[in-house]
């Protein structure tokens, strides 16, 4: 906000035909203007400064200012107006830094659209702007806007790490890289879910919704194990053989697990979706959205894709599987039990 301010400019060959400096009359206007603690009154238990400095009235008029004394030759005395310009000038209240420079802040709240969006028509905005800056000023879009692009990359990170920590479980657990990759083929389908109802409902990708991505990739990853571990058990503990009909089977003893753990799973965010305006659901919006959306598309993908998927490129990784696993007890080491006599 520019307010009105008293601005006095030296005038250096005037100073110094009358043998004064600039820091002279700089502490000579300080006293006068700003004033200075000469001494401290004391009443009772209460001690109040006593300030040496001219009353409010003169120090707002510029005939005042430009009448002061501020020193005295041997033939005359010194006023403020015979070696200064005072006058009034247009500053700002209050000077910001950061990182060593000064900063002048524009604030505003974006209601009703994306912070994405504004910001886009923001930058088309400065463009122009930037272009006919003097040298040394910058302007940049900070704010809640910059903690989100700094948020998105560390979540980024962390989900690209969060993967990496998935794949070695699952290999650890399957044995094979190619059931891990197996499993792993569900999470694409299911991003694209999520991607496709953020598109429906006309919102932008945020935080939120990065957290749901996150979310949605450990659900659809689950319920692939589920159809894999089934697989393999089926042909190691009841000696089914690889074959469509194994396929088939498995698929029908665990269409209800899966299924029942997506409807539950998306009941529980139908309220969410069905009211994004009420109070307190400015971040759980989003995460519903994804996961609701992404949901649907990877139950579809383990009906449709996961067994044909299997089909195509699980024959020979189940037999190098069973083949491993028959070389260790199927049930663990056995305990003999001796009975206690009464």
């Amino acid at each position: 906000v520019l307010v009105e301010q008293v601005e006095v400019r030296p005038r250096r060959a005037a100073l110094a035909e009358f043998g004064y400096t600039v820091a002279e009359l700089g502490r000579t206007v300080e006293l006068m203007l700003e004033g200075k603690t000469v001494t401290l009154l004391h009443v009772g238990q209460r001690t109040y400064p006593v300030v040496l400095r001219l009353d409010g009235a003169a120090r707002a008029d510029l005939a005042t200012l430009r009448a002061l004394p501020v020193g005295a030759t041997a033939d005359r005395r010194l006023r403020l107006g015979d070696v200064a310009d005072v006058g009034v000038t247009l500053t700002s209240n209050e000077l910001k830094r950061e990182n060593a420079t000064r900063r002048i802040a524009v604030h505003h709240n974006v209601q009703g659209r994306s912070i994405s969006q504004v910001v886009t028509e923001v930058e088309a905005a400065l463009a122009p702007i930037r272009r006919g800056l003097p040298a040394g000023y910058a302007v940049r879009v900070v704010g809640q806007f910059e903690a989100q692009q700094r948020a998105q990359r560390v979540i980024l990170l962390l989900s690209v790490l969060s993967l990496l920590a998935v794949g070695v479980v699952l290999f650890w657990h399957f044995g094979s890289l190619n059931l891990v990759l197996q499993t792993l083929a569900n999470v694409p389908p299911a991003l694209l879910g999520g991607a496709i109802a953020i598109l429906l409902s006309g919102q932008d990708v945020s935080v939120a919704s990065l957290v749901g991505f996150i979310s949605l990739s450990g659900i659809a990853t689950r319920n692939k194990i589920l159809l894999l571990d089934h697989y393999l058990h089926l042909m190691r503990e009841e000696g089914e053989e690889f074959s469509e009909a194994m396929i088939r089977r498995a698929g029908q003893e665990r269409i209800v697990p899966v299924l029942m753990t997506a409807l539950t799973s998306g009941i529980a965010l139908i309220p969410l979706v069905w009211s994004p305006n009420q109070p307190g659901r400015e971040l759980l919006y989003p995460v519903a959205t994804v996961i609701l959306g992404g949901l649907v598309m990877t139950t579809l993908m383990d009906l449709l894709l996961t067994p044909g998927l299997f089909w195509r490129c699980g024959r020979r990784v189940s037999e190098q599987v069973l083949a491993g696993s028959a070389e260790l007890p199927s049930h663990g080491p056995v305990f003999p039990v001796q009975e206690v006599p009464r």
